[in-house]
């Protein structure tokens, strides 16, 4: 089976690297103008051109004056050389998380059956922020399958406080 190599790899090296150069947010904005240029049609059925060599696809991102950051643009061909340019926005957003935990800053989904006012959001960061010692910047998704409560999702992590969540507990303890 062949080895493919995860965003997250590219993503934890360029973190290092961009956190010892002191310069994540000028990373981040490489990397999402990257992105941007990548779903340029002509750019990307250009890029996907079997008949384009690598010089030419090196040259494209040359003219548009990306390698004035040496270690940028190493980067940007090396994942030319090795056809993962496409990982792009996956990178991002590894990135972007690696970015937020060094700040402090958890991203989370409160999931609940109706839109959330801007104070019961409030009122479940604070409370999330207490629990994940961090900073919690949530959005919230509606899904009229929940009866009540909310479900707080982030990361690797889950904490349901659904009505349904709660009848599971009760219904747990009872049989124990």
């Amino acid at each position: 089976m062949k080895n493919k190599i995860s965003p997250n790899r590219y993503s934890d090296a360029i973190f290092r690297i961009a956190s010892e150069d002191r310069n994540v947010d000028e990373w981040k904005d490489f990397l999402k103008n990257l992105e941007v240029a990548l779903s340029d049609i002509e750019v990307r059925s250009f890029l996907e051109g079997p008949k384009i060599s690598l010089s030419e696809k090196i040259e494209l991102f040359k003219k548009a004056e990306i390698e004035e950051d040496h270690k940028q643009f190493s980067f940007l061909k090396m994942l030319l050389e090795r056809n993962h340019i496409f990982m792009t926005g996956e990178i991002l957003q590894k990135f972007n998380t690696l970015l937020d935990k060094s700040r402090g800053i958890r991203k989370a989904e409160i999931i609940s059956a109706f839109p959330l006012s801007d104070l019961e959001i409030s009122n479940i960061n604070q409370m999330l922020n207490g629990i994940v010692d961090a900073e919690v910047q949530s959005q919230n998704i509606v899904d009229r399958s929940i009866l009540g409560g909310f479900i707080a999702k982030f990361d690797d992590q889950m904490l349901d406080m659904s009505f349904r969540g709660k009848l599971n507990q009760m219904k747990q303890k009872i049989l124990e």
